[in-house]
């Protein structure tokens, strides 16, 4: 599957979460769900690269990975692959400090610095 030998390369592009804090995904909705840890070892129960997880599942509701889902559809409002979401997922790290917004709408000014990239894996049919 292209998705993850993608991911292989967004190893170089993300610090691993070994090394430095976790960078965690969650909803914009009220509550916020957990969505996932974007730079976690693709064998981490809590990352969006493990394909047998809650996060990186392409079945699963609490994945960005499901594209008939509400975090991974292109037509959610809730998705990073809806170019046009007022609501993608926020990034933060452990501590709360706010990364930007992982999302395909290419006119939000707090896009997320590596959105591009991890949404080609993500995203990608």
């Amino acid at each position: 599957m292209t998705i993850w030998c993608t991911f292989l390369g967004l190893l170089t592009l993300l610090p691993t979460a070994a090394g430095s804090d976790a960078l965690l995904v969650y909803s914009d909705e009220s509550p916020r769900v957990f969505l996932g840890c974007l730079n976690c070892s693709k064998y981490d129960s809590s990352s969006v690269w493990n394909q047998y997880g809650d996060y990186g599942s392409a079945y699963s509701v609490t994945s960005m990975h499901n594209r008939f889902g509400l975090y991974g559809g292109k037509y959610s409002a809730l998705s990073p692959c809806n170019a046009y979401t007022s609501m993608p997922p926020l990034v933060v790290d452990r501590d709360g400090n706010y990364y930007g917004r992982l999302t395909a709408n290419r006119y939000r000014t707090d896009r997320f610095g590596s959105s591009v990239k991890v949404l080609a894996a993500i995203c990608e049919e």
